[in-house]
């Protein structure tokens, strides 16, 4: 199970989240990151072709797709990320068992449900304040975060506004995984990398 997500930014051009993920495929630690593939209010089309040219030129990354069960399976690729109100959990891994199945969640009540469901991993948020989230009201914060993590044998990967001014909040507790968007994309490659590895091998600011 990897340890990093990325989603693509549906702000950025097909192929600027293109190129940023094959950055993170060339990483030496690539094998524990995974990209979730989202383009909300784009062509299905559009979204199938990007998908299938990533497939084929990604080697070491797990990929994931939001939503879009047909393009996962005809693509094979690794798995889908469900909505909070998508088809059920346990529909889903009765006829595709093989693949992973990863879930938006945004209270502790969700994560146990999709847990006793069969789910394999969800992202929980926003933990900070992120503009596309504005409208679900109030942050969850560290603390619910906190609280999230007494639920076991389920990997959690904080998710919303979480860059370098505030990641050292996130490694100061017990967090192995962590999500982002915005993160992936608003700093030079090369800081980028330096975020991800100081994660991986917890090194904190003193």
């Amino acid at each position: 199970m990897f340890k990093i997500y990325m989603i693509t930014e549906p702000q950025k051009s097909f192929e600027a989240n293109f190129n940023r993920v094959m950055e993170l495929d060339s990483l030496k630690y690539a094998n524990q990151i995974g990209v979730q593939i989202r383009f909300p209010n784009f062509d299905e089309r559009d979204v199938f072709e990007f998908s299938k040219r990533l497939k084929s030129s990604v080697k070491n990354l797990k990929l994931l797709i939001n939503e879009s069960i047909d393009i996962m399976e005809i693509l094979k690729l690794d798995g889908v990320h469900l909505k909070s109100r998508s088809i059920p959990t346990q529909i889903i891994k009765k006829y595709l068992s093989s693949y992973l199945i990863g879930k938006s969640t945004h209270s502790i009540d969700e994560i146990e449900d999709f847990k006793l469901n069969g789910g394999d991993f969800v992202t929980f948020g926003p933990i900070f304040d992120t503009l596309s989230k504005r409208g679900m009201g109030q942050p969850l914060g560290i603390e619910s975060l906190k609280k999230s993590l007494n639920i076991k044998n389920i990997p959690i990967f904080p998710l919303g506004g979480i860059n370098s001014d505030n990641i050292e909040q996130i490694k100061k507790i017990d967090v192995h995984n962590i999500a982002g968007i915005g993160l992936f994309f608003l700093e030079p490659f090369s800081k980028v990398e330096k975020i991800l590895s100081d994660f991986l091998n917890k090194k904190k600011d003193l």
